[in-house]
């Protein structure tokens, strides 16, 4: 038997990170916009987490010439864009708490309950600027918003508040073509009655808006007055239409160790990968904690939806497929992810893994940028102006 060999650890700290192109972002949305049925249509670009891990400030700024208006999901996160001196107009999709906050700094609300409509009321009383208000209403999901049948109420209400400006009425789907198309079209329709009852009533230019990037793709009478584009902006999201968009972020790990293993042999937390084969492990900087292997659960999805997506983690399992790629190369994780580190099989010996790879090595993770936490560093391609 051979002598294992521990190939020492690189001296350097963590430098998992995330490359992130803006130019790509940016090509993004001109591919989106070419599927608007309407030039006219608004087009807001929705930053909220983060702009799904991709960096909410250097993306809003990359794209503020290209896009009509921005949507985030916190009054912080509001703030943070006129902080970095995003003028545009910029749609807090969440609940608020603070509307003085809010309305000083420009942001509209979403208004899709009657107690946030009560605080609205107490908060802004004897308040002298405006505020810009979305009502949203609930056809279907079940998350936020009134319901349609109140929605003569509600305007009736509103009315009654002189400073407060209504911009805009929108609803979400909980879904998207091709297997929840039944449900996306029901959807539709309940917003269409209250469009069609509404529109005339409200002042001109009010935005009837629904489209989320998957729909407005899939099912373009959906796109209305305006799109809100979260997904689509950093590359190919759950579309089945070919809409050529790209790929806006990697993730990489570097090498900070090896080890040779033998035939037989166990590895991991656990011991629980069994090696079949001599071969090279590399250790990759970069664990549970940045929140590499981390991906969207099951829990809470029912019936035969919930059981297809079960089985398919458990599939990729079995068969040793994950989400770790080196260059064009899919490599097996050798056992479950760690606290700090990842542990992989390069599946050469260890003469030839020497020749191909080395301490310092940058290993790409097809991992979703949302996923990881913001203290793995992002690199931007493009210089912020």
């Amino acid at each position: 038997m051979r002598e294992r060999r521990s190939h020492g650890t690189a001296p350097w700290p963590n430098r998992m990170e995330i490359v992130v192109d803006l130019d790509r972002i940016g090509e993004n949305v001109e591919v989106l916009r070419k599927h608007l049925k309407d030039p006219g249509t608004r087009f807001m670009a929705v930053v909220k987490c983060d702009a799904y891990g991709h960096g909410m400030v250097p993306v809003a700024r990359a794209v503020q010439d290209r896009v009509d208006c921005f949507g985030v999901g916190t009054l912080e996160e509001g703030v943070a864009l006129r902080q970095a001196g995003i003028v545009k107009p910029v749609l807090v999709l969440g609940p608020v708490e603070d509307y003085r906050t809010l309305q000083g700094a420009g942001l509209q609300a979403t208004i899709g309950s009657w107690s946030a409509l009560e605080l609205l009321e107490s908060q802004l009383e004897g308040a002298d600027a405006p505020l810009e208000v979305h009502l949203k209403v609930d056809t279907g999901m079940h998350r936020f918003g009134f319901q349609p049948r109140e929605m003569e109420k509600v305007l009736e209400a509103v009315g009654r508040q002189p400073k407060v400006q209504v911009r805009g009425v929108y609803s979400h789907f909980g879904g998207t073509f091709p297997k929840g198309e039944a449900r996306v079209r029901r959807q539709f329709a309940v917003f269409s009655e209250v469009e069609a009852r509404w529109r005339k009533e409200l002042e001109e230019g009010v935005l009837f808006h629904m489209a989320n990037s998957e729909n407005a793709l899939d099912f373009p009478a959906s796109q209305l007055d305006m799109v809100r584009i979260g997904n689509g902006l950093f590359g190919p999201c759950n579309s089945r239409t070919r809409a050529g968009l790209s790929k806006a972020a990697r993730v990489y790990g570097r090498i900070v160790g090896f080890q040779t293993v033998e035939a037989g042999e166990c590895a991991g937390y656990g011991l629980s990968y069994r090696v079949k084969r001599p071969t090279t492990l590399a250790v990759l900087d970069g664990g549970i904690y940045e929140g590499v292997g981390l991906e969207r659960g099951t829990e809470g999805v029912s019936g035969l939806p919930g059981l297809v997506q079960s089985l398919k983690k458990v599939l990729r399992k079995l068969l040793g497929r994950t989400n770790l790629v080196g260059g064009k190369e899919g490599l097996r994780v050798a056992g479950p992810v760690q606290m700090q580190f990842t542990l992989v099989d390069l599946g050469l010996p260890e003469e030839k893994a020497f020749r191909r790879f080395k301490l310092g090595d940058a290993v790409e993770i097809r991992q979703a940028p949302l996923y990881l936490k913001e203290s793995v560093r992002r690199i931007y391609s493009k210089e912020e102006e």
